[in-house]
C-alpha cells in the first residue's frame, strides 16, 4: 500500500483523491468519502400498512379537541 500526503492547510471542503480513493476535510479531520458500487435491481413493493390512526382500532387522534397542553415529562 502506498503512503497518502494529505495537504497540511486544507479549507473546509477540500477534497483530496489518490487512486480511486477520496478524502474531504471537514475542519478538524480528513474523511473517507465512500464509493457507490453498482446499482441492482429494484425489489418488490410490499403491501400497505396501517394508517395511524387505525393501529388500535381506537379512535383517530384528530377527534380529541381541548387538549392544551402535553406534559413532556421533564424532557
Amino acid at each position: 500500500m502506498s503512503t497518502i500526503n494529505l495537504p497540511d492547510s486544507p479549507t473546509v471542503g477540500d477534497v483530496h483523491t489518490v487512486g480511486n480513493r477520496s478524502w474531504s476535510w471537514t475542519g478538524s479531520i480528513w474523511e473517507s468519502v465512500g464509493t457507490t458500487g453498482p446499482t441492482g435491481n429494484t425489489g418488490a413493493t410490499g403491501a400497505a400498512g396501517a394508517t395511524l390512526a387505525n393501529i388500535d382500532g381506537g379512535t383517530p387522534l384528530s377527534v380529541y379537541t381541548g387538549i392544551t397542553s402535553i406534559d413532556a415529562g421533564g424532557v
